[in-house]
């Protein structure tokens, strides 16, 4: 269900229904009291939880990185462990070295060494504009005894190169970077100082630093003190939303406030304990409105600290404003550090760690504050906990005042428990994940833990919103969520709740969702004023910031409520029974409440798109339609919040600003790519289409049922207003389109509206301009331009393998899609299709594969019978200097070749294939394993076969090198196979057999030198004698190797007529004769040097 299946007055109607249902859930949360503020004089109890998973889970020790751990292990003064989470990166402070490694990867840590014996203080914040080169989006400051350093960062860059420093004669505790990048360092003295970059006179240089005291040690503590009990300051903590400044010194804290770049005293508070204060932390405006800091004590007590409006003459003053005893199961346990983040708080002790959680339901009454406690024993080597704020830490709102709230937004951060051995992260639970665990654990069946579950979370549809949220995480959640959902609406027999608009908890349950994800927006207004430091006059009207602090996934949840509505109410729908009426009838309602939220999330959809859209304008733009629109416009957009019920909706005020763009100086053209961009992603603002197209799917739905004569030609017309507007068709409803037209067998219509969708897209062609020029990513139109279209071809890439959709598409003369479509099937297609392509003929295939694929041009021709064309170009690609041919593909190709050039009778081409291919084998054997892709020359093979001592591949190489005089190649011939006898003459007869005669086999196409009697005989014969082999083991080896016999049997012969040989030589001599007279040598005329009898006698 969508926006564009209703007519104008019912978008209205629905907008004025929900935002009302929101803002009365946006009242009952403002009611919602902050924990520890709901009354000073409220008792507390703690409650101890058995389970402590339901609070939070602590993971397994997880390992330093070797480095780190090496280091530490090694230290001298100190080791710490905190973290960097807008830099995704853990850190550990090792003496004077800090050692920093993302979250998931710690093989290669960075390092930074600092000048000093010791790094005192370590933090990170922005940076202030314009004082670095790299333009860093943090900055690391680094402190020791004798310097202080600051490193400008980005995630996973740290530009060391840039870092300023300056020597110290202070020891620096601790330190501070505000929200506007100023940096404040606190020493152990209480002396307090805002570091200043200098004004540099070469840019290449880092900026200079100095201090600028802003409160001196005698301000502080009195000398006469100071000398006589000195005290240190351990901790400061600063407020950054108020500018209130902490500082800790023995048991007492002094309060300032920051302004103008002077700390103004406000007051001090001692605390009358008889232990010691351990640390002192900032509370976020978020958390709390009038409490600031919250200090622990060593045995575990809690000190808030905040204003009091109306109290004091100064409402700035800040007291103590209440104290939590700490539970008696803290008692014996010392405290080495306490946090307070998200509104609950955590403790270290020396051997254990303890969470207090807030145990409050958003609509529960309570009499007295109840906090859960989980303890978790430790081993003694733990050292630390820390814990990262949330994004919205400086939003006054209600939203985290009960983490049922601030659930849909955000996910709790994630606190490091540093141990001597590695570290473990503790990861805390929301109430969505208990109701995770127990779906879990019951498979989603509706047991007695999960219907109590519902039942005591009922209240204000928080069961059915936490059931949602979950239902988005994964399909089986989904499943086991929403049947949860169903189940829990068929047993409650309470189903309406009348404080919350008498709805039902499903609905309720939706528009809660809908309102959490909107809080951070909705006290705020669309557009606000934007003042330059330079120029105090000129205020300019920009889009609030706020609208970038959104998570990333905000309008992915609000798509969500589409499919989990359409899936909860088929459920429903299922269910009801026959003759029942009231059922029938309490459906019905139902589902009209979820049409309606779907009415009003598909607007704020397109509104948040719509916001993500005109960031691309200029600032003067924006500023000037603000000028130009109507004053109830301007008051709706600049002056009323986001969720202000004022007649003139903000989605009216829109779509003015959004008309009125175009009438802008300096702003969009109608028809330019910005508003086509407008009118596609956001037709509710501006699109004369819609309801054409609307009516058209209509239409096309009832001719698809009907199937008669009459049907035809209203199909046609549809067709017509699809093409007509194709790029104005939602995506939701082109797949639908898509999907009819399938079901119809109607592929040309697919074909036509995809491709008439890609033409209004892209009118002028930037993407067939960007994909014939060098296509460049930094032209980002043309690119753009490409993707859009590619995402218009992605429904007929998904039919390329039926035939007379493919018939249809290979018709088309957008050669942009052409291109698409053949890089589809090519790269993701099987073989068949693959031939199946290149057996067509099209205007654009052939030169699409001399760019983009030239190796499969053969193929083209040979399918299209052009043997002779399919071996030029092979013997081309098989002798080409690429690279990115290696040479087994060069040798298939040269196989190709010797096919084609017979078929095609080109025996010159032929006889080049062969003089290649045998010398190319070679090299691939040769470099086995090795990079090699191009063909290498005789001479260049020979060179590298002679210097890696590959005597077997000289020799297969010789018959086809070019070597002057036909005794100097009988010379290589002689030397190369004497050293391959030396080189092999470790081997046995039958292994030495083998390799001689592969290498007359490799060379049988070639000439015959290297099978020369004279040459080989001596070496087969000597070789026999060596290893003791059978008599006729040389002349049987010559005989396989295909040597010429009669030139065989003439050099036996002749070896007889030497006197020095001994008879077992002569024996064997002879032996060999009589064995090639019978394989039919002769000597051909030669004089015999034997007796015929002497062969008779063997």
């Amino acid at each position: 269900m969508t926006l564009y299946s209703r007519d104008t007055v019912s978008i209205d109607e629905d907008h004025r229904f929900v935002t009302s249902q929101i803002s009365n859930c946006i009242a009952s949360d403002q009611y919602i009291p902050e924990f520890f503020e709901s009354s000073i004089a409220v008792e507390l109890h703690y409650n101890k939880i058995e389970k402590e998973n339901s609070i939070a889970t602590i993971s397994d020790v997880k390992k330093y990185p070797t480095r780190v751990y090496n280091a530490a292990t090694a230290a001298k003064y100190r080791v710490f462990m905190s973290s960097f989470p807008k830099l995704s990166t853990l850190y550990c402070v090792v003496d004077n070295t800090l050692y920093m490694w993302p979250f998931n990867n710690g093989e290669n840590p960075e390092v930074i060494t600092a000048d000093g014996n010791i790094i005192t203080t370590v933090t990170y914040g922005i940076p202030e504009p314009k004082i670095f080169n790299k333009n860093p989006t943090y900055v690391i400051l680094i402190a020791t005894d004798r310097t202080i350093k600051i490193v400008p960062a980005k995630p996973f860059q740290i530009y060391k190169d840039e870092a300023s420093q300056m020597k110290i004669s202070t020891i620096f505790v601790s330190s501070y970077i505000s929200s506007k990048g100023e940096i404040f360092l606190c020493s152990d003295t209480g002396e307090v100082y805002l570091v200043k970059y200098k004004d540099t006179k070469s840019t290449q240089e880092a900026p200079g630093l100095k201090l600028k005291p802003l409160i001196s040690p005698l301000w502080f503590i009195p000398m006469a003190n100071l000398l006589k009990n000195p005290r240190r300051t351990t901790s400061m903590a600063v407020d950054d939303t108020h500018n209130y400044f902490a500082f800790l010194v023995g048991k007492t804290i002094r309060f300032y406030k920051y302004q103008n770049e002077h700390l103004y005293y406000l007051s001090k508070e001692k605390i009358d304990y008889s232990g010691n204060i351990t640390n002192i932390e900032a509370i976020p405006i978020s958390d709390s409105l009038l409490s600031h800091f919250v200090a622990f004590s060593t045995n575990g007590d809690r000190f808030f600290f905040g204003t009091f409006p109306g109290l004091y003459r100064n409402p700035d003053e800040i007291h103590l404003r209440r104290t939590l005893p700490a539970p008696e199961v803290f008692q014996g346990h010392t405290l080495i550090s306490g946090s307070f983040s998200h509104g609950m708080s955590s403790f270290l002790f020396k051997d254990m760690f303890a969470i207090l959680h807030p145990n409050s339901n958003p609509h529960h009454m309570q009499s007295h504050l109840v906090e859960d406690l989980v303890t978790i024993p430790l081993s003694p080597d733990c050292l630390s906990f820390f814990r990262s704020e949330h994004i919205y830490k400086g939003q006054n709102t209600s939203m985290f005042h009960n983490e049922y709230l601030w659930q849909h937004i955000v996910q709790p951060t994630p606190g490091f428990l540093q141990c001597a051995d590695g570290y473990r992260i503790v990861n805390f639970k929301l109430p969505v994940d208990n109701l995770n665990d127990l779906l879990q654990e019951y498979k989603g069946n509706f047991t007695d833990p999960i219907r109590e579950w519902m039942f005591s979370n009922a209240a204000g549809g928080e069961a059915c919103a936490a059931s949602i949220i979950l239902a988005g995480r994964s399909p089986e959640l989904q499943r086991w969520a929403l049947h949860t959902m169903h189940q829990f609406t068929k047993l409650n027999n309470q189903r309406y709740e009348r404080f919350l608009g008498n709805l039902s908890h499903v609905t309720m349950g939706f528009i809660v969702r809908i309102e959490r994800l909107l809080t951070p927006i909705w006290r705020s207004t669309l557009f606000t004023k934007f003042v330059k430091k330079s120029d105090n006059s000129k205020m300019k009207w920009i889009i609030n910031p706020i609208f970038n602090e959104l998570p990333s996934n905000t309008i992915e949840n609000f798509r969500d409520i589409f499919k989990l509505g359409d899936d909860y109410m088929r459920l429903r729908r299922s269910s009801i029974e026959a003759n029942d009426p009231d059922m029938q009838k309490e459906v019905d309602e139902e589902t009209t409440n979820i049409y309606r939220i779907y009415t009003y999330v598909s607007s704020i959809i397109e509104t948040l798109k719509f916001m993500q859209i005109i960031k691309t304008l200029k600032t003067s733009v924006i500023d000037g339609t603000i000028q130009i629109v109507s004053e109830a416009a301007r008051m709706r957009l600049t002056i009323l919040d986001f969720g202000d019920e004022n007649k003139y909706s903000i989605f009216d005020a829109l779509r003015e600003f959004a008309a009125s763009l175009f009438s802008c100086k300096d702003g969009p053209s109608r028809g330019d790519r910005f508003s086509m961009k407008l009118a596609r992603e956001c037709p509710f603002f501006f699109s004369e289409a819609a309801s054409l197209i609307k009516q058209a799917i209509e239409d096309l739905k009832s001719a698809r049922y009907k199937q008669t004569v009459i049907s035809q030609p209203i199909i046609e017309r549809c067709i017509d207003t699809f093409v007509k507007y194709a790029d104005q068709i939602p995506q939701q409803n082109l797949q639908e389109i898509t999907d009819i037209f399938t079901s119809l067998q109607d592929y040309k219509a697919i074909v036509d509206i995809s491709l008439a969708r890609a033409e209004l897209i892209d009118p002028t062609h930037l993407a067939l301009t960007w994909y014939k020029s060098d296509r460049s990513s930094t032209q980002s139109r043309e690119t753009a331009a490409f993707d859009k279209r590619y995402e218009c071809y992605v429904p007929l890439l998904k039919l390329s393998d039926v035939p007379d959709a493919f018939e249809k598409m290979l018709e088309s003369n957008d050669e942009t899609f052409h291109v698409v479509l053949y890089s589809y099937i090519l790269q993701e297609k099987d073989e068949d299709s693959k031939e199946k392509l290149l057996s067509v003929s099209t205007p654009y295939l052939v030169s699409f594969l001399e760019e983009k694929y030239p190796d499969l041009l053969y193929l083209y021709n040979a399918r299209h019978h052009d043997y002779a064309t399919a071996a030029a170009r092979l013997m081309e690609l098989a002798k080409s200097k690429s690279n990115d041919i290696d040479i087994e593909k060069r040798i298939q190709y040269l196989r190709k070749v010797t096919t084609y050039a017979r078929a095609s009778r080109m025996s010159t081409v032929y006889t080049e294939a062969i003089d290649l291919l045998h010398p190319a084998e070679i090299q691939r054997d040769l470099f086995q394993g090795k990079a090699s892709n191009e063909l290498l020359s005789n001479q260049q093979l020979f060179d590298s076969c002679l210097a890696e001592n590959r005597f077997d591949l000289i020799l297969r190489l010789l018959p086809f090198l070019t070597i002057a005089g036909n005794a100097n190649k009988m010379s290589v011939v002689s030397l190369m196979w004497s050293r391959f006898f030396e080189q092999n003459q470790g081997l046995s007869l039958l292994e030495l057999k083998r390799k001689v005669l592969a290498i007359a086999r490799s060379s049988e196409s070639g000439t015959k030198e290297i099978l020369e009697p004279s040459i080989l005989i001596p070496l087969l014969e000597d070789t026999k004698l060596i290893h003791g082999g059978e008599m006729l083991w040389a002349v049987k080896v010559l005989d396989e190797m295909k040597s010429p016999l009669s030139n065989a049997l003439a050099f036996y012969n002749s070896a007889l007529a030497n006197t020095e040989i001994t008879q077992s030589q002569r024996t064997g001599f002879l032996a060999a004769i009589k064995y090639l007279l019978q394989k039919g040598a002769t000597l051909r005329g030669r004089d015999k040097n034997f007796q015929d009898r002497d062969l008779l006698n063997l």
